[in-house]
C-alpha cells in the first residue's frame, strides 16, 4: 500500500477488506401489533436494530402449529347440498301406510319444488370415522327437520308417530378402509349430491373473508372435493344385488355385519337401497405446504394453480411469478403436532444481495397457501428464525501474539 505524501491531506486507499459474520433474528407471532394486525399470518415488524451491508438472508429454523382447522367457513369447505329425487312410494306396492305416504308426499314436494337440503359440518379436523358420523347425522337431521315442518303444516297428528319411530334415519354412510373412500347410502330413498350448487350466502361471506382464495384453481371443490367428488352432481345408484355395496374385508359399522353396511328396511315392502361411491379418496389432511412471503426478500419462483384463461388457452402455459416467496414450509413433516424443518442445511433457499443491501430495518411478512389465501392459524402461536449474513468494513490487522514457552 502506498500513499501520496506530497499533499497536506493524504488519502488512504480503501483496502476493500470486510469481515463477514452472521446475525440471527428470532420472530414470534405474538411480537406483532395485534391491534393493527389481528391476523397472525400477515403483519409488519420493526427490527431491533439496523442491519447494515446485508449480503444474504435465509430462514434457519421454524416451528408452526399443525392442528389448524382443515375444515372451516373461511376455506369454504363445510357445506354439502343434496336432493332426494326418488323417495320410497308405498303406493307403488299397495301399502296403506299413512305415515310413509305422508313422508313420500313431503319429500316429493320438496324435490318437485327444486329445493335442496343443505348441511354444514362443524369447523375443525376429522378422522374418516368422525367424518362419516358427522355427515350421516347431519344429513338425516336436515331431512328430519324438514319433515317435521311439513307434518306441522299438513298432518300434525302424525308427528308423534314419526318421532316414536326415531324420525328420519335412512341415510347410512360407511368408510372403506381399503379404498380410502366414504360411501353414501340410503336405505329406501334415491338421492343426488348436488356438487354443482354454488351457495349464494357463501359467496357473500367470501367478499369479506380475509382468508379467501386469491388465485382461481381447478383443484378446490369445497367439501365435496375433500370427500373425493368432482364439481359434477353425483346421482345415487339403485342396489339390485345386496352384494354390490358390500365391503368384503370384514365388519364395517356394526359388529358381525360382515361388510353388509347398507340394507333395505325389512318393514318397507319393495324398498331398495341407493348408494354413491366417490371417484377419489377422502382428503382430510393439511395442505402439503404453505409459503412465507417477506417483502423485498422473496427469492423463490413459483407456478400458480392452473386456471382456464385467455393466457393459458393461447400460450399453453401456466401462470407463474418470479421471486414470489421467501421460504416454503412443508405441512407433512411434523413432530409433536408442529411442522418442522424439511430442508437440508445446504438447500435452504436464501436471498442474496450483490452489492450488499445498505440497510434493512422493517419486514413485511405474509404466510399464505399456494392459491394465495392466508393461512389461518386460529390464533395459535408460531415462531421462526432468520439468519442475516452481514459485511462490515475491516482494516487489515496483524496480530503477533506472545506465546510463553514452557519450562
Amino acid at each position: 500500500m502506498s500513499y501520496n505524501l506530497n499533499t497536506t491531506h493524504p488519502l488512504i486507499e480503501n483496502a476493500q477488506q470486510y469481515t463477514y459474520y452472521k446475525k440471527v433474528l428470532s420472530i414470534h407471532s405474538e411480537d406483532r401489533n395485534s391491534l393493527k394486525y389481528p391476523l397472525s399470518s400477515q403483519f409488519e415488524i420493526t427490527l431491533p436494530q439496523d442491519y447494515l451491508n446485508v449480503q444474504s438472508v435465509k430462514i434457519s429454523s421454524w416451528s408452526f402449529p399443525y392442528n389448524m382447522n382443515i375444515f372451516s367457513d373461511s376455506q369454504n369447505n363445510v357445506k354439502l347440498t343434496f336432493k332426494i329425487n326418488k323417495p320410497y312410494n308405498p303406493g307403488e306396492f299397495d301399502q296403506p301406510n299413512v305415515l310413509q305416504n305422508a313422508i313420500f308426499a313431503g319429500l316429493y314436494n320438496h324435490y318437485n319444488d327444486n329445493n335442496e337440503f343443505i348441511i354444514k359440518i362443524e369447523a375443525g379436523n376429522y378422522t374418516p370415522t368422525l367424518m362419516v358420523k358427522e355427515l350421516q347425522n347431519k344429513m338425516n337431521h336436515a331431512v328430519n327437520v324438514y319433515l317435521l315442518e311439513y307434518f306441522l303444516k299438513n298432518c300434525p297428528d302424525l308427528i308423534k308417530e314419526f318421532e316414536l319411530q326415531g324420525g328420519y334415519t335412512s341415510f347410512v354412510l360407511a368408510y372403506n378402509i381399503v379404498s380410502g373412500k366414504i360411501w353414501f347410502g340410503n336405505r329406501c330413498d334415491g338421492f343426488i349430491l348436488t356438487n354443482e350448487t354454488v351457495n349464494l350466502s357463501q359467496l357473500q361471506v367470501e367478499t369479506c373473508n380475509p382468508y379467501k382464495q386469491i388465485a382461481p384453481s381447478f383443484a378446490d371443490a369445497g367439501l365435496p372435493g375433500r370427500l373425493g367428488f368432482t364439481r359434477c352432481n353425483s346421482e345415487s345408484v339403485k342396489v339390485l344385488d345386496i352384494n354390490e355395496a358390500r365391503f368384503y374385508y370384514g365388519d364395517v359399522n356394526t359388529e358381525r355385519d360382515d361388510g353388509y353396511w347398507l340394507k333395505p328396511y325389512p318393514t318397507l315392502i319393495g324398498s331398495s337401497c341407493y348408494f354413491v361411491e366417490p371417484l377419489f379418496k377422502i382428503e382430510i389432511y393439511q395442505r402439503l405446504a404453505f409459503y412465507i412471503d417477506i417483502q423485498l426478500l422473496n427469492c423463490m419462483d413459483e407456478l400458480a394453480p392452473y386456471n382456464l384463461s385467455n393466457f393459458t388457452i393461447q400460450n399453453s402455459q401456466n401462470n407463474g411469478q418470479v421471486n414470489s416467496a421467501f421460504a416454503k414450509i412443508s405441512s407433512q413433516n411434523f413432530a409433536n403436532d408442529n411442522v418442522s424443518n424439511f430442508f437440508e442445511t445446504t438447500s435452504i433457499p436464501f436471498k442474496y444481495f450483490d452489492p450488499p443491501a445498505e440497510r434493512i430495518r422493517k419486514l413485511s411478512i405474509k404466510i399464505r397457501n399456494h392459491d394465495g389465501s392466508l393461512v389461518n392459524f386460529n390464533n395459535l402461536p408460531f415462531t421462526f428464525t432468520l439468519e442475516f449474513g452481514l459485511m462490515t468494513n475491516s482494516a487489515l490487522k496483524e496480530y503477533k501474539p506472545y506465546i510463553p514457552k514452557g519450562n
